[in-house]
């Protein structure tokens, strides 16, 4: 009997959580070290850092914060129930370092941390076989960098937030279902970077605004089906980049906005070897002048489209494959469109359809379009002009069952040239 009762008081004790184990470290002031260790099998796991100043008053009441500088932060968590870590560097965190490791969990992982006034300072978070981990890290500051990694697990979820110039954040996600990886940055010379690394359905956003300048976005999502990409640059954006590839995919989607000048988008899709039919769609929006998009997709029934709006701007699109549809269009003058869509010498890439369109204030344009297909349809506008301006427009099919339209108005001295062979 006694026997019985200790096994349920002890099971008692497991539901209700009286085996929690509960870790806290307030440090304040500069240089400090804080370390949590907790290696429990049964009890849930919680870990609290605090860093800052204690905000003393003085005589006149005054509150008179000091800076967290060159200090670290370290919770080490490995434990089969539920982790909690939560990191805070607070007032002028300087040259300070805060990392978070979780592991070997079957429940959900939990990882705060905040760098408040933050420069030159990293945080690290790895979370590897928790369930559904969280993973969160915000830095106010310039110059810090920030680093996320979840590995072999499913719907884990990673926010990294940057308001400061020079930042570099990096999310790694592997082997997993269903997971979501958000950067937010703004200011200048941000570096976002997400892979995600095998799974289906996870889904990639990167955010950088307000006077983005001379920043960069990278995401690669690979073996991922069911997936989606999206990145926003913008407003007030000059002289950024943008690079999402997806290898490997199907029924995947990507999404780029920029909204400055001088940008850079590269958008590169591949179903190859996966077998389920490729279905990618590819959407990128550029406003301003001096900006470059281009456009690749591989394998069958792909859609991209490309919009425009400014001087300067040019667009180079490339599918391979069958069954694909691709448009672009340009608002604005001394445009460029360049479409390729099939190989040379295969019989492969039929029933493909392209479709330019240079609209109603466009002078000084050029769009060249060739399919290598047969049953392919091409399209080309261009429109507007000042009676001076000369548009360009040709159009070149190789094999059988092709149709090729050019329409041009206004200008003077078009020249439209439409070859099938």
């Amino acid at each position: 009997m006694k026997i019985a009762k200790i096994l349920a008081l002890f099971t008692l004790a497991l539901s209700t959580g009286a085996f929690a184990e509960q870790a806290t470290i307030n440090q304040y002031g500069a240089s400090n070290t804080g370390t949590v260790n907790q290696t429990s099998v049964d009890a849930k796991t919680t870990a609290t850092i605090n860093q800052g100043t204690q905000n003393d008053k003085d005589d006149s009441g005054v509150v008179n914060p000091g800076q967290t500088t060159g200090s670290s932060a370290t919770v080490n968590q490995s434990s089969s129930t539920a982790e909690t870590a939560t990191i805070n560097q607070t007032d002028e965190t300087v040259n300070s370092t805060a990392t978070v490791n979780q592991s070997h969990g079957d429940q959900q992982g939990t990882a705060t941390v905040t760098q408040f006034e933050s420069s030159q300072s990293s945080a690290t978070v790895n979370q590897t076989g928790n369930k559904s981990s969280q993973a969160t890290v915000y830095q106010s500051g310039w110059n810090d960098q920030a680093s996320v990694q979840q590995t072999m697990t499913n719907k884990n979820t990673a926010n990294v937030t940057q308001n400061g110039g020079a930042d570099k954040a990096t999310v790694i996600q592997t082997n997993g279902v269903q997971n979501s990886a958000t950067i937010n940055q703004s200011v200048f010379g941000a570096t976002a970077s997400i892979q995600q690394l095998g799974g289906t359905m996870n889904t990639s956003t990167v955010n950088q605004n307000f006077t983005v300048q001379n920043s960069s976005a990278q995401v690669m999502q690979n073996e991922a089906i069911g997936s989606s990409v999206s990145v926003t640059q913008n407003p007030f954006t000059q002289n950024s980049s943008v690079t999402v590839t997806q290898d490997h995919v199907a029924n995947s989607a990507v999404k780029v906005s920029q909204g400055g000048s001088g940008e850079t988008v590269v958008v590169n899709q591949n179903d190859e070897g996966v077998g389920e039919g490729s279905n990618l769609q590819a959407t990128v929006n550029q406003n301003g002048y001096g900006n470059h998009a281009s456009v690749t997709q591989q394998e069958y029934s792909n859609t991209a489209t490309v919009s425009q709006n400014g001087l300067n701007n040019t667009a180079t699109t490339y599918q391979e494959g069958t069954g694909n549809q691709l448009t672009v269009n340009q608002d604005g003058q001394n445009g460029s469109v360049s479409i390729n869509q099939g190989k040379f010498d295969t019989d492969v890439a039929n029933h493909n359809t392209a479709a330019v369109t240079q609209g109603a204030s466009s002078n000084d344009n050029k769009a060249e379009i060739t399919q290598f297909g047969s049953n392919d349809a091409a399209y080309v506008n261009q429109w507007g002009g000042d009676g001076k301006s000369v548009n360009l427009a040709t159009i070149t099919q190789y094999t059988s069952g092709n149709t090729a339209t050019i329409n041009q108005s206004g200008g003077g001295g078009n020249k439209a040239t439409i070859t099938q062979r």
